[in-house]
């Protein structure tokens, strides 16, 4: 037994470490029920032996506590002389190394008395070590080797105990302040991380007050990517800020119906003449041809030439009324040899005397 207790003590002071560390303090009432075993000095002729015990304790705060210990059992003398009953009580002080809590080292000093039921009471010291251990916030293991000295016999005994403990007490935890990361500014544009909404800005480049690159037109490109400045807002562009281009083809036609044997541009065809004239200003590159037509009434000969006065009569109206260069224009006649409708009924001749033009160019449109 006495090996046991002994390992035991050991075991327990060896995972001596420090206290919990966000115990701030401790106070208030424990208790703590133990088995000590007595080693008498060798004048006493008594045999060793084991007692339970348990203690009463006030902790005044994490390192100091007072407390009151009673042990009671009986004992054999050497040589089969008998036993008798000691009652071993008294006062002791302790001091919690790094403060109770967690795991931690003590040493105590007291004072009690043997109360021997043959043989009277004996003053003892004492004077001891020990390690406590906290499975949880209040309910712990210890061990304690401690050295009895009985004042009136002048002779030193000694006690291993083990117990269990369980505090009643408040305990006080510190406030742990979290870790507050670093502010910094990893991409080294000037805005603290904390307030960056653009993190990973390329070195060098102008940001926002939000960290963000500059896009001064708003097209969502910033400028240090923008390859095309000041593009209207709204417009859709490509991946480097520039109009998004497509090409559309654009058409007019233009048909003018001629008085019989009449080749003259009369009123009501100059809305027509104008529309063509808009889009050949509008767009520069695009050249006309102009062809007229006559219905099979009369000499052939004489309706190729009518043909041809008729689509040059609107070249020159295009010329002269609307300024449009000649050399952008081709009159051609075609007679009567391409009519649009039969010359047998007059809506159908009235049809063929025409003079017609299709313009068509491929323009590019921003978006």
């Amino acid at each position: 037994m006495k090996k046991l207790l002994l390992g035991a003590c050991l075991l327990s002071m060896s995972s001596v470490g420090f206290a919990a560390d966000d115990v701030e303090d401790m106070t208030g009432p424990y208790v703590n029920v133990h088995y000590s075993w007595y080693e008498f000095a060798g004048a006493r002729n008594i045999t060793d032996d084991g007692i339970p015990g348990g203690s009463l304790g006030w902790q005044f705060n994490k390192n100091w506590a007072l407390e009151g210990f009673y042990n009671t059992g009986d004992f054999d003398l050497e040589n089969n002389l008998g036993n008798f009953d000691v009652d071993h009580y008294g006062v002791d002080l302790l001091y919690h190394f790094g403060g109770r809590g967690g795991t931690a080292p003590f040493a105590r000093i007291g004072y009690g008395q043997y109360d021997v039921d043959q043989g009277g009471d004996a003053d003892i010291l004492k004077v001891g070590i020990g390690a406590e251990h906290f499975f949880t916030d209040r309910l712990s293991i210890r061990g304690a080797i401690d050295l009895l000295r009985d004042t009136d016999e002048s002779v030193n005994d000694s006690a291993i105990s083990i117990g269990l403990g369980y505090f009643f007490g408040k305990i006080t935890r510190a406030s742990v302040e979290p870790e507050q990361p670093v502010d910094g500014d990893a991409d080294g544009d000037g805005v603290r991380d904390s307030m960056d909404r653009c993190p990973g800005t390329p070195a060098g480049v102008a940001v926002d007050s939000n960290g963000c690159p500059l896009d001064s037109d708003g097209d969502g490109v910033p400028d240090y990517r923008d390859q095309c400045a000041n593009t209207p807002r709204g417009a859709r562009v490509d991946e480097n800020g520039c109009r998004i281009v497509l090409e559309e083809k654009v058409t007019i036609n233009l048909l003018l119906n001629f008085d019989t044997n009449k080749h003259a541009v009369k009123p009501d065809m100059v809305p027509e003449i104008a529309k063509v004239a808009e889009f050949m200003r509008q767009y520069p590159d695009v050249d006309v041809v102009l062809n007229g037509h006559t219905d099979s009434v009369g000499d052939a000969d004489y309706n190729q030439g009518l043909s041809e006065r008729r689509a040059k009569s609107v070249m020159m109206y295009l010329a002269d009324n609307f300024g449009i260069n000649t050399d952008r224009m081709t009159a051609v006649g075609h007679g009567e040899t391409q009519p649009v409708a039969s010359n047998d009924t007059a809506e159908g001749r009235r049809q063929n005397r025409r003079t017609e033009a299709h313009l068509e160019t491929v323009v590019k449109v921003e978006q």
